[in-house]
C-alpha cells in the first residue's frame, strides 16, 4: 500500500514537472513570435543593478503581451524601488509588472501601503535604538 502512494505521488510529480516544462517551452516560443525585429529601436539599458535584475527576470515572460513595455513602463506608473525589488525575486515579475501596469488604483496602494509599512518599521526601529531606549 505504501509503495503503491510512493509511485503514484512520483507519477504526479513527473507531470507536474512535464507540465510545468511544456509552459516553459510555451514561454520561448511565445517570446520568439513576439521578439522585436534586431532593426527595431530597443530602449537604453539601465545601469541601475535593481532594474538589470528586474529586465534580466521579465526578459522570457513580457513578450506574452504585445503591449507589455507599454504597460509596465509607463511613466505614470507608480512601481517603487521596493515592489521591483519584491517581483524581482519572483519567477513571474513580468505577470506581476503587467497585472500592476493594468491595475493602476491597485499599484498606487500597495506603493502607499509599502510607504506607510516602511515608515512604521523605521520608527519603530529608531524607537528602540535610541540611547536609553
Amino acid at each position: 500500500m505504501q509503495a503503491e502512494r510512493e509511485l503514484l505521488q512520483r507519477e504526479a510529480e513527473v507531470r507536474q514537472r512535464e507540465a510545468e516544462l511544456l509552459a516553459i517551452e510555451r514561454d520561448r516560443q511565445l517570446q520568439n513570435e513576439r521578439a522585436p525585429p534586431p532593426t527595431e529601436q530597443r530602449p537604453e539599458v539601465p545601469s541601475d543593478p535593481l532594474m538589470m535584475a528586474f529586465l534580466e527576470r521579465i526578459k522570457y515572460r513580457r513578450y506574452r503581451w504585445e503591449d507589455f513595455d507599454d504597460v509596465v513602463f509607463a511613466p505614470d506608473l507608480q512601481i517603487s524601488r521596493d515592489m521591483v525589488g519584491l517581483m524581482t525575486e519572483s519567477r513571474y515579475a513580468a505577470d506581476i509588472a503587467y497585472f500592476l501596469g493594468k491595475n493602476p488604483q491597485i499599484t498606487a496602494e500597495i506603493a502607499s501601503a509599502i510607504a506607510g509599512l516602511t515608515k512604521v518599521v523605521t520608527e519603530t526601529l529608531e524607537k528602540h535604538h535610541e540611547p536609553g531606549g
